[in-house]
């Protein structure tokens, strides 16, 4: 278990993962934390592929750069792919209650099919089938597609400001969830948090807050914290703060993030910007 700092914000980044079982890796640049992002999953699915197994991945829309270069070296190494299952963390839900349609701007599904499965080339075997997506009007698919694969080798995830994984949003206090119970939380619709729509304007439309969903459907930290291995990237600035909070702050459903204290094979990449204090001034 980790051992707490009373203030993980002053944590150096050479003292990140001390006392902790979390295995740290810090690079130079986004550019290297996309780098090492695909190369880890390629390698993964090589290493499935020779011992005959389903390479089975939760995966997100943030990080993204690691998408493109996933598909260039799996065209360029030949890497089959008919034993791959992707499942999506998470997807904007509309009003009417159902995902955004994948044509839609902000649609992942849409992101995952332009960044990643019309590049593949014909002939590694890739079943779009294979390819999930949590859905707001048949919540539990997901869990029980996972079983069928044979669960998860590795859920990637990044980590939002306000330390949600996928959208698995910090609780308002009045909500009726423990931190225990928070644990098993299972694949769900939720109401985005202020923070996270802020984040995801500022980033996706240019400030344009109204244009971002209120709701999403997300997998649960169930099943985050039921996969084989947990690998985080990040790669903004921003994430300093959060990403201390996680590794050795309280085990707190206010933090959703810290439960990958909680699980035993976890590594954690960043930007070295991330991995540096950030210094406190106005902007």
């Amino acid at each position: 278990m980790t051992e707490k700092i009373k203030d993980p914000g002053l944590i150096k980044s050479e003292d990140l993962g001390k006392g902790t079982h979390i295995k740290i890796r810090i690079v130079k640049d986004r550019e290297e934390v996309s780098d090492v992002f695909a190369r880890t999953i390629a390698d993964k699915i090589i290493e499935n592929n020779r011992d005959g197994r389903n390479s089975t991945f939760i995966m997100p829309v943030g990080p993204t750069g690691q998408y493109r270069k996933l598909a260039s070296i799996i065209n360029r190494e030949k890497i089959k792919l008919s034993k791959l299952y992707f499942f999506n963390m998470d997807e904007y839900v509309g009003k009417d209650g159902k995902n955004l349609p994948a044509d839609h701007p902000f649609s992942f599904t849409r992101f995952v099919n332009e960044e990643f499965l019309s590049l593949i080339d014909k002939g590694l075997g890739l079943k779009r089938e294979n390819f999930h997506v949590p859905d707001a009007q048949n919540l539990g698919h997901i869990g029980k597609t996972i079983e069928k694969a044979g669960g998860i080798d590795i859920c990637f995830a990044g980590i939002g400001l306000n330390g949600h994984v996928a959208f698995n949003e910090p609780p308002d206090p009045y909500e009726n969830w423990t931190d225990e119970s928070f644990s098993r939380a299972p694949e769900r619709v939720v109401k985005l948090a202020t923070t996270t729509k802020a984040t995801n304007a500022i980033f996706g439309t240019g400030g344009d807050l109204k244009s971002v969903p209120d709701y999403a459907v997300t997998i649960g930290m169930d099943d985050i914290l039921g996969s084989r291995q947990i690998q985080v990237f990040l790669d903004w600035p921003w994430q300093s703060r959060i990403v201390r909070e996680a590794i050795h702050g309280t085990v707190t459903k206010f933090c959703p993030a810290s439960y990958i204290q909680t699980h035993k094979n976890v590594v954690v990449t960043m930007a070295g910007y991330v991995a540096r204090r950030h210094p406190q001034k106005p902007e």
